[in-house]
Order: structure tokens, then sequence, then C-alpha cells
């Protein structure tokens, strides 16, 4: 029999598979070049603040240019995100430049749409591994070996290291362990959420 046990490489070499499962989906989430329209009334009300009755008498070599901002808008559960954006065409600003504080911009706005979707779908990639990395830790937190985990429930081949899962398959355990804790354990997975995020992270290229 080839027993192997739970050890604390075994852990860190399941948690690093977990990570790399978890970074690999996220990568999936198309990136984006956030911008912004440097004519967007609110985004010049803002810079020019109390000056905005001088923007146009103010000779042009005196003003400034904003290449890039940083914008802040809310995210459903996740909350505020801050972006740093490019602004198209760089923004005509009072001589002393843009405020220091952030540009707010509703997350209804049409023009960040496609960037409040993209943090969305990250935010909810990185609750769903959080929920899979708690559960299997946990699960094997209660487990006497490696062998047993298999056992119980086989599915969780998916989360390990396959240098594990070879080890324990060489050959079948042939004597009977007393029950642990991971029997009771098991109970409290959700298998469906787990058995999921596996198979997203495998249609995602992942092995």
């Amino acid at each position: 029999m080839s027993y192997v046990a739970i050890s604390a490489k075994f852990t860190s070499d399941v948690r690093n598979k977990l990570r790399a499962m978890r970074q690999r989906e996220a990568q999936q989430v198309p990136s984006l070049d956030y911008k912004l329209s440097s004519s967007r009334t609110d985004l010049i009300n803002w810079a020019w603040g109390t000056h905005l009755h001088l923007k146009d008498q103010m000779p042009p070599n005196w003003c400034g240019k904003a290449d890039n901002i940083q914008m802040r808008f809310e995210v459903a559960e996740r909350g505020p995100v801050r972006i740093r954006a490019e602004l198209t065409p760089p923004l005509i600003t009072p001589p002393g430049g843009v405020p220091s504080g952030v540009f707010m911009i509703s997350a209804d706005d049409p023009e960040i749409k496609p960037y409040v979707d993209r943090e969305q779908a990250i935010y909810e990639i990185a609750q769903r591994w959080d929920k899979v990395d708690k559960q299997i830790m946990e699960f094997l937190g209660k487990c006497k070996s490696v062998n047993e985990a298999i056992k119980l429930w086989p599915q969780i081949e998916m989360y390990l290291p396959s240098e594990y899962v070879m080890r324990v398959n060489e050959k079948k355990e042939r004597n009977a362990s007393a029950p642990s804790q991971a029997a009771e354990a098991l109970k409290n997975l959700d298998t469906d959420h787990l058995t999921t995020a596996a198979v997203i992270s495998r249609m995602t290229g992942q092995g």
C-alpha cells in the first residue's frame, strides 16, 4: 500500500494548485485598456472646479495636460474599485493640473460598462475560489491521509497535484482504518459548487 500523509508539503502543494487554478481562470477574463473621453462635461468640471469660468480665457500655454487620472466606481457586492484611466485625447487642465483626489463615476455610466463587467467577473471568480479553498482545506484537515480523502470523496482528485494521486493509486488500500472526522466533514462540503469550479477550471485549459 502506498500511504500518503497529509504533510505540510502536501498542504502547501494543494494550496499552490488551487491558486494556479484560480489565476488561470481569472486570466481568461479579457483584459481592457481603461480609457475615458476627455470631453466629458463632468470630468472637465471636476478638473477645473471653481476655476471653470476661466477655462476659455486661459492662454493655452498656461494650461496643463493630463494623460490619465484615477477614477473610482462601485461594483455590486465588491464595493469601490480604483482604476487608472487613460484620457483620450489628453485633458486640458488648469495650470496646477487635475485635483489630487479621485474622479468619481457611476457604475451605470455607459462609457465604463465594460470595465464594471470585467471587475465584477474577476470578483465572482475570486469569491468562488475563496469558497473552494476554504472547503477543500478544511476537508483535508479532517482526513488521516490523502488515501482517506480520495476514498471518501474521489472527485477531490481534481484539486490534488497529480503526483500525490499517482502515489495513492499505485496500490489499493488493504487495511480498513477507523473512521475519522473526515466522513463527518464531507457532509459539510458543497460538492456541487466544488465540482463546478473544477469543471470551469478545466474548460479554461487547466490540468
